[in-house]
């Protein structure tokens, strides 16, 4: 790697990295999603996609467990990253992904890391509207609501607060956050996450998919009853 930069700075005058914009982690650092794909015996966590990147503009989703790059196998973010970074800006990629019981292919394009990556963080004061499973306290999103909120996303459900000490607070779920789907089952409102959870096995873990800023991420929930 070290060459491969010094070979770049001799030749354009500074080191360049190809990246998708992605978040990571290894699968077994998550016992919760862990649990859920009991099936995978290795593989990467995306655990957020940045808004405007490679990543983003393919199929690739948060949750989705990342098992080989143009077929070479990763089981930690490092043989991810080193599989990225050697790829030339603008290439081609054929990811291997496992996304709940099916298995599928992900094919992106790399794109010039920035120097700087800015995810924006917005703090929110909106009167809660709705209490909620795992303590949550949510609101049905609209249109002038994401306005007033300056959101990127328009449809789903928003935590106006999280009770201090609960399940949510201890996944990290935040003021702010938009659940856009429960399950890969999109929630619109208020009304379509009770009814999801309700329908939903509590000895077993929800997936959330969460808008946080400009990334999407996901978080897993268990009722701790």
């Amino acid at each position: 790697m070290a060459m491969d930069s010094a070979e770049k700075l001799i030749k354009d005058g500074k080191v360049t990295r190809p990246w998708i914009g992605i978040g990571i982690k290894e699968l077994a650092e998550d016992k919760d999603l862990a649990e859920l794909a009991k099936d995978v015996k290795g593989g990467v966590v995306v655990t957020e996609i940045h808004n405007d990147t490679p990543a983003a503009k393919s199929d690739l989703q948060p949750a989705d467990i990342i098992v080989s790059v143009d077929g070479a196998p990763v089981k930690t973010p490092r043989e991810l990253q080193q599989q990225i970074l050697h790829k030339k800006i603008g290439q081609k990629v054929m990811l291997d992904v496992v996304r709940g019981a099916k298995n599928i292919q992900v094919a992106l394009q790399t794109d010039e890391m920035p120097d700087q990556l800015q995810v924006a963080a917005h703090e929110h004061r909106v009167r809660p509207k709705a209490e909620s499973a795992f303590g949550l306290t949510m609101q049905t999103l609209t249109k002038e609501l994401a306005e007033r909120l300056k959101l990127e996303v328009t449809e789903g459900v928003v935590v106006t607060d999280v009770a201090e000490g609960s399940v949510a607070q201890q996944k990290g779920l935040q003021r702010g956050d938009v659940i856009t789907a429960i399950d890969r089952v999109p929630a619109r409102s208020v009304e379509d996450f009770k009814a999801a959870i309700a329908k939903a096995d509590h000895d077993k873990s929800v997936l959330l998919y969460v808008q946080r800023g400009r990334a999407s991420t996901f978080v897993v929930l268990k009722d701790s009853k």
